[in-house]
């Protein structure tokens, strides 16, 4: 009759056997790789370390960047919100310009807003009116009450009016 083959043990750096040992942690909860550490399982590939060791983080399929605008704001690429009112107006807001380098080479007269998505300009009167002539970022709708940072260029100052901030 053959000998059953024993089953398979790790040897330490000191050359002796290493027993597996079970883990501490309980069934709704994942066990730190490197550490001695339990976190709740919802922590696991959740884009934040919870173990020390960053093993809850290790072997996870990439996500999409997290949405942290508004719908009337614009994500920079470095997860900083800006006003959409800001984009393609000429003055990079973003610290990558990114809401100026997909801008069509055009620019809009007297107040009126150029509409990224459409290429069209939004009269001013149809500004902070309650209804979105731009579609995606509501452009037209966007700091109807106040003046984003830095809006208006080339020293002028910045005023709320009716049809939200202009620049005199």
């Amino acid at each position: 009759m053959p000998v059953p083959p024993k089953p398979a043990t790790a040897v330490s750096s000191y050359n002796s056997p290493v027993t597996p040992q079970p883990s501490p942690c309980g069934a709704d909860q994942f066990s730190c790789i490197y550490t001695l550490q339990c976190v709740p399982l919802s922590g696991k590939c959740n884009g934040q370390e919870d173990c020390v060791d960053g093993s809850d983080e290790m072997d996870c399929s990439p996500r999409p960047p997290a949405q942290l605008c508004g719908s009337m704001e614009f994500q920079c690429s470095s997860n900083y919100c800006i006003p959409s009112l800001l984009l393609c107006d000429g003055v990079p807001d973003c610290h990558f310009n990114e809401d100026e380098s997909s801008c069509a080479n055009k620019s809009c007269l007297n107040g009126a807003l150029l509409c990224t998505s459409s290429n069209r300009c939004i009269p001013a009167h149809q500004r902070c009116d309650g209804f979105a002539d731009c579609a995606g970022f509501e452009l037209d709708e966007s700091s109807c009450s106040e003046c984003p940072i830095n809006y208006c260029k080339n020293g002028g100052t910045c005023v709320v009016e009716e049809n939200g901030p202009m620049c005199r």
